[in-house]
């Protein structure tokens, strides 16, 4: 979101919000430290030291994702909110794989998550906070969460005597006329991966329909020939059905 406003001016609006950071940093490194067998212990997610909840889309914990989701004995655990859309948020959604630096990673390990262990105030706590305010905002910009969050705690503020929006990126609005410039209608972003995937999908599912139409055409072949083609599909069926 885009707010307009000259240098020095004094406003009256807030913005409820935290800054997530993803760490953006290559380590090559890292790929020489998987050979040493043992007990590790990776934390990622929460930086106690800023309070910020870092996401594992990006930077180091993706190299560690790659090298230990498909060993059975490991534990991934989650002491962070991860939002809808991110690697995290697909991992605790149950993804058997997933993808990483041109990689289809299965996910073997345990994935579990501690709940309750974000630095961020909740609902009421963020409720709290706008009411401590002494000046009153004439508006409240709710701009970090999942939209169904967003829009109930908007609701919620409606409710109290706020006037509150939750915009979409790309919203524009002058803070010194107090007018929105451009707002804009939300509008969900395919990533590449999701795209590549129902490519690949439908490639599958066109190979299988030729496969049909190969069998049809063996109609007058040999008993023997039948039987021998029959074999190899039920064995590639029985490779794949789990």
């Amino acid at each position: 979101m885009k707010f307009t406003c000259e240098k020095n001016a004094l406003v009256s609006a807030v913005s409820v919000a935290s800054r997530t950071v993803a760490q953006k940093s290559t380590i090559p490194a890292l790929e020489g430290i998987y050979i040493r067998a043992g007990v590790k212990l990776t934390l990622s997610g929460y930086n106690l030291e800023t309070g910020i909840t870092i996401s594992v889309d990006a930077g180091r914990i993706r190299h560690h994702l790659k090298h230990n989701l498909w060993k059975w004995e490991n534990i991934i655990l989650f002491a962070g909110y991860q939002a809808e859309g991110t690697l995290g948020r697909s991992l605790l959604n149950g993804a058997k794989t997933v993808r990483l630096f041109g990689e289809e990673i299965s996910v073997s390990a345990e994935i579990c998550a501690l709940h309750g262990t974000s630095g961020h105030a909740d609902r009421d706590g963020l409720l709290k906070w706008v009411q401590a305010i002494k000046r009153k905002p004439r508006v409240v910009f709710v701009n970090h969460g999942d939209e169904e969050n967003c829009e109930a705690f908007r609701d919620r503020l409606v409710s109290e005597g706020y006037s509150a929006v939750a915009p979409f990126s790309g919203t524009e609005f002058d803070l010194l006329q107090g007018l929105f410039l451009m707002v804009t209608e939300g509008q969900r972003i395919e990533k590449k991966g999701h795209a590549r995937k129902k490519e690949v999908f439908a490639q599958l599912v066109e190979a299988a329909q030729r496969l049909v139409a190969v069998a049809m055409a063996c109609r007058e072949q040999s008993n023997q020939r039948l039987r021998r083609f029959t074999s190899e599909i039920e064995l590639l069926i029985d490779t794949w059905k789990d």
